[in-house]
């Protein structure tokens, strides 16, 4: 038996399919849906509790505490290195062990660290992996826990070993073909470390393809929209009937639904967090102070940044204004997890309504900030234009015309975005579109795929 799994920036998800039976798997993390937020806690008992279950254990014991930095001792790294030897001393070549002393900064009064968006961190080849409470968890190690958790929670609906997965992976990673092959090759050692003895890949919206394949009766092209947290993958294939799907073209954006949450805290920053306002005479804080604040997960490094020193020194300036000491408490506490989810559940209204309220009120910051569909649609115009020529590239690749494209299956979070569905319809018309399962399409499609005459893959 193979086992579909769906590792997401945001949710993952994992599925079965055996008898024409499809079985969402069901981890003890996991929402009833089956949907598991790739959410990851790890205590200074190095467990770790993951999904909803990891946010609210950070919410109740981190949140809300000032972070207390110091540098401590964690361990030796001893490697080898060759020294070429002076002619004076025979000029041989001689090995020589190095002892390097690693020191890292530890959040002394932390019980435990949230990591999330772990999948993006394969974008970047230099990215090793994270020092939480002194040891080094490579991203790797990180993956591992949570493919772990999905895999032993399949072998339990199982009642059998379950030793084959087929991973999803995005149509690109990084946009470099070398950097692409490493991080499919870390995510495969993950899943071997996980439990896994064989493990395939197939390309995310080719497995939503096979999702959708089995409802038609007759072939027809398809646009498959897979739009999720980190990544747009589209692929155009002919789908339904007795055979297989076939591939006619595909094309990956690094762009997600993160990113739109990101245009929304832009809006905040001026208004709310005082980007661009002086703060003493004409001094103002740097741009990077505010690059960092537009990634929730990059707060905590402000805390021990050099540009620290500049958001307290804000905060304390008499006139400086209220702005400034919002700022302070949002990095300072870390309530940038909580505001985050206050902007992705705006985000999540407009798609049903024109304009909402987005109310935030925490120590002293206080945002009600009124957000329209139309604002939210005019900060991220220029992402949609991107997507829009995308759409255009693919279906062009395939050989086909938007009116080849019989059905536009939208599958991803992000995918329901009103003006991205705008976009689809007045391109190929809303008689076209088809939401399908927007979390758990890749997954159930990596099941049915699997289970096609073994089919693994790559």
């Amino acid at each position: 038996m193979i086992l579909g799994l769906d590792f997401g920036t945001t949710n993952s998800s994992a599925a079965l399919y055996r008898d024409g039976d499809l079985t969402i798997v069901q981890s003890s993390f996991s929402e009833e849906s089956g949907v598991l937020p790739s959410l990851l806690y790890i205590m200074r008992s190095y467990d770790y509790l993951l999904g909803k279950a990891a946010a609210r254990r950070y919410l109740s014991e981190d949140t809300g505490r000032p972070a207390v930095w110091e540098t401590r001792h964690a361990g030796t790294i001893d490697y080898w290195v060759t020294i070429d030897m002076p002619s004076a001393l025979g000029g041989q070549v001689e090995p020589v062990l190095i002892h390097h002393d690693v020191f890292v900064q530890e959040d002394i009064g932390a019980y435990g660290r949230l990591l999330q968006s772990i999948k993006t961190a394969l974008r970047n080849p230099n990215y090793a992996g994270t020092a939480i409470f002194g040891r080094l968890y490579t991203i790797e190690e990180l993956i591992t826990l949570l493919l772990r958790e999905l895999h032993g929670a399949a072998e339990r609906a199982a009642g059998q070993p379950v030793q084959e997965v087929l991973l999803g992976r995005p149509v690109t990673f990084t946009g470099s073909p070398r950097n692409d092959a490493r991080a499919e090759a870390i995510l495969r050692q993950a899943a071997h470390a996980a439990g896994f003895q064989r493990v395939g890949f197939m390309l995310e919206p080719i497995a939503a393809a096979y999702s959708y394949h089995a409802s038609l009766s007759e072939r027809q092209a398809a646009l498959i929209f897979d739009f999720g947290g980190g990544t747009l993958d589209l692929t155009v294939a002919e789908i339904g009937g007795p055979e297989l799907p076939v591939v006619l073209a595909t094309e990956g954006l690094l762009i997600g639904g993160n990113n739109f949450d990101q245009r929304i805290m832009e809006k905040f920053l001026w208004k709310h967090f005082g980007y661009g306002k002086a703060h003493e005479g004409d001094r103002k804080l740097s741009y990077e102070v505010y690059d960092y604040l537009l990634d929730w997960a990059r707060h905590p490094d402000l805390t021990r940044h050099q540009y620290f020193r500049e958001i307290k020194r804000a905060a304390t300036v008499n006139k400086a204004g209220p702005e400034f000491t919002a700022l302070y408490t949002l990095i300072n506490n870390k309530h940038g997890y909580q505001l985050f989810e206050a902007i992705e559940q705006a985000k999540i209204a407009l798609s049903q309504q024109e304009e909402v309220t987005l109310s935030f009120h925490v120590e002293g910051i206080d945002i009600d900030q009124r957000i329209t569909r139309q604002m939210f649609t005019r900060a991220i115009q220029d992402y949609l234009d991107q997507i829009d020529r995308a759409v255009s590239r693919v279906v062009s690749a395939a050989g086909r015309t938007p009116a080849d494209i019989a059905i536009v299956i939208c599958t991803g979070g992000a995918s329901a975005t009103p003006a991205i569905t705008d976009l689809l319809a007045a391109r190929f018309g809303q008689e076209k579109l088809r939401p399908h399962k927007p979390f758990l399409s890749v997954s159930s499609g990596l099941a049915i795929a699997a289970a096609s005459n073994g089919h693994m893959g790559h």
